[in-house]
């Protein structure tokens, strides 16, 4: 009989079978933690790539089977979350290198965050809000060879009796509380992860999985649930959002250097949106952002003695609304601020701010304009 350890709290639950192998490395291209902004191009190679078409399908398979779970137990189905579905990925590949756990070290490779709600948070670069959140986490051998629908079926409809048969894990996928869910599969020939995530969030929108790479195998298994009475709304872009958004990227990569941000530097930071970046460098452009800072500062003493100290950094982008709408932008900015941003410790206080416009050609000017005080 195959041993199995039940690992299980309120909060968190992992199902591990005991005399598996250690694995040191993945070699396919898309083994690497990915945040929303990856979102998009994962989406596309996963459409022509097999074995993230079939990580998708088991997937997909999984949610309709909880929603069904749930429904047998008159509670609510529960929405799918990208989000989610991308920590939950993240934490997998953790799990694969280091062994099933809920709690990552930062020296081990893959990490993304400590506890479960730093992972998502890595997802959304700190953007993300929650009232409630719980993992459950599972791996168990055999062979899994095959890449088709019976396959992914059988993966997904076994791992969902394997967490029913744990008190833990069951109170987990039966909790009133859940809104919005994200599962995800690490399929190997001889073994499976398995991370589930869910939330009773109070800002995912509506985005179910699908399976839009095959269009007859798409139309012989449509969704078999339409959610009522939860509280989700369709997802309605705004430029604001974006830029909100963008902001928060810029501001996940300084909070790396500091611990807060001085809105009093933001005020500064949103006055430099029209100086020219040459002009800005010179004498004349220095003195005139001095000025300009002061008067942004108005009576705030504590800030106006350090004006000298200053310093002020321009980030400019160009997006189409595709790039925006599908998150693909957030990636551009997060590589862009990585590099640009002050290295900790070099920084003692900081600003961000942001301004989005619609151009005439259709195209966005994006400006994220950063001032910080030396440390």
């Amino acid at each position: 009989m195959q041993k199995i350890l039940l690992i299980f709290s309120i909060w968190l639950a992992a199902l591990h079978c005991v005399g598996q192998d250690t694995h040191a490395t993945i070699e396919h291209s898309w083994a690497k933690p990915l945040r929303l902004g990856d979102m998009s191009q994962f989406q596309t190679a996963s459409k022509v790539d097999a074995s993230l078409c079939f990580e998708r399908l088991v997937a997909y398979y999984f949610h309709e089977e909880i929603n069904k779970y749930r429904l047998e137990k008159k509670l609510n189905t529960i929405y799918w979350d990208e989000r989610l579905w991308l920590a939950a990925r993240n934490h997998n590949l953790y799990q694969y290198i280091n062994g099933l756990t809920h709690v990552q070290k930062e020296s081990k490779y893959f990490f993304t965050g400590e506890n479960p709600w730093d992972r998502i948070q890595y997802v959304m670069y700190n953007g993300f809000k929650y009232s409630w959140y719980t993992e459950n986490v599972l791996c168990y051998t055999g062979e899994f060879a095959g890449n088709d629908v019976e396959s992914a079926r059988a993966i997904a409809l076994k791992s969902l009796n394997m967490w029913k048969s744990s008190p833990g894990h069951n109170q987990n996928m039966l909790n009133p509380k859940l809104l919005a869910g994200g599962t995800s599969f690490l399929v190997f020939p001889d073994i499976v992860y398995a991370t589930s995530n869910f939330s009773a969030s109070s800002d995912f929108y509506l985005q179910e999985i699908t399976i839009d790479w095959d269009a007859e195998l798409a139309r012989k298994n449509p969704p078999r649930f339409t959610h009522k009475g939860t509280k989700c709304m369709p997802y309605v872009w705004t430029i604001d959002k974006s830029a909100s958004e963008i902001r928060q990227v810029f501001r996940y990569w300084l909070d790396r250097a500091v611990t807060t941000e001085n809105m009093d530097l933001t005020d500064v930071a949103s006055t430099g949106f029209d100086i020219d970046s040459l002009y800005a460098t010179t004498k004349a452009g220095i003195n005139e952002s001095r000025e300009r800072y002061k008067n942004a500062l108005r009576e705030k003493s504590d800030l106006k003695s350090k004006i000298k100290k200053l310093v002020e950094k321009r980030f400019s982008f160009v997006f189409t609304e595709a790039q925006l709408t599908s998150k693909q932008a957030l990636s551009v900015v997060s590589r862009a601020a990585a590099r640009g941003v002050p290295s900790p410790g070099q920084v003692k206080q900081w600003g961000c701010a942001c301004r989005l416009v619609k151009t005439n050609s259709g195209s966005f000017s994006c400006t994220v304009n950063v001032v910080w005080l030396p440390d």
